[in-house]
């Protein structure tokens, strides 16, 4: 049973706190999506045979856009910590956007300063991403010279919060460097 005032380890109220108020962005308005594609059909479905009437259905495939600040939540100190970081590191253009998009933070970074801001990362004693559990690969082939999308998980065990790094790529030159 916990004291009045404790906190259980592994439990920080603030990197709990998931509460919609504390990550919406401040003017959900401002949000403009980005449109990477088209899909045409459902259920792979392709020429006749479709008698379900979803083989006609034509429909945008929207990415959802860069997030205004403030961010709500834990977020805001997170972002602040990683500029003041990434300006003395000389990355002051190694994040290309921040989307707050369901209560989950992803940072789009450039593919060249992507090893820099993950030393950075898990080296700085504010933020501590120590651990990346894993890399998803997602191919987006409407989406011109942003075609391949490497997506990092990141979890810091210390402050018991996760981001993404998602870092493109065009088909032309198919490579990130390694975090490894």
């Amino acid at each position: 049973m916990e004291k009045s005032g404790e906190v259980t380890p592994g439990t920080d109220p603030d990197a709990t706190d998931n509460a919609p108020e504390n990550t919406l962005p401040a003017d959900p308005e401002q949000l403009q999506p980005e449109v990477v594609g088209v899909r045409t059909g459902m259920f792979g479905v392709r020429g006749s045979g479709d008698t379900s009437g979803y083989g006609g259905l034509v429909r945008p495939v929207v990415m959802p856009g860069g997030s205004p600040r403030p961010y709500g939540g834990w977020f805001d100190d997170f972002a602040d910590t990683l500029q003041t970081a990434a300006s003395a590191k000389g990355l002051d253009t190694a994040i290309e956007k921040v989307v707050v998009h369901r209560g989950e933070i992803t940072l789009f970074v450039r593919r060249d300063d992507l090893l820099g801001v993950a030393q950075l990362l898990r080296d700085e004693a504010s933020l501590r991403y120590e651990f990346c559990s894993g890399v998803s690969g997602v191919h987006y082939p409407d989406d011109a010279g942003r075609e391949l999308h490497a997506v990092y998980h990141l979890l810091s065990m210390t402050h018991n919060r996760r981001i993404r790094l998602e870092v493109t790529c065009p088909d032309a030159d198919p490579h990130i460097p390694s975090v490894v």
